[in-house]
């Protein structure tokens, strides 16, 4: 399964361009599968990483495509599991809390 390699691509990749693409393609994933899908990226630590890490890149392309798939993940919240909305709280709350620390 291809979406399981995303968070490799991301991680790995030295192209801003493959890198948006592969984030995009998970959002297409989403948009068509649902919530389980969510609820797998949320659970695995390498997917939850790859969101939140990917929110603040320094690569425009990347940072938008992220920020699509955070509305699209965000867009599922109420067909998650307590503990899936526990960990997309959670790390929103973080990384606001590092973007503006006062």
């Amino acid at each position: 399964n291809f979406v399981s390699l995303i968070p490799f691509v991301v991680k790995y990749s030295t192209h801003v361009d493959e890198k948006a693409e592969a984030l995009t393609y998970l959002c297409d994933c989403i948009r068509k599968e649902g919530s389980g899908l969510v609820a797998r990226l949320l659970m695995d630590p390498e997917g939850i990483d790859l969101l939140f890490k990917s929110i603040n890149s320094q690569e425009s392309p990347v940072r938008s495509a992220a920020m699509s798939l955070l509305v699209q993940v965000c867009s599922e919240y109420n067909c998650l599991g307590d503990l899936c909305r526990y960990r997309l709280i959670s790390n929103l709350i973080s990384v606001t809390l590092k973007k503006y620390p006062e």
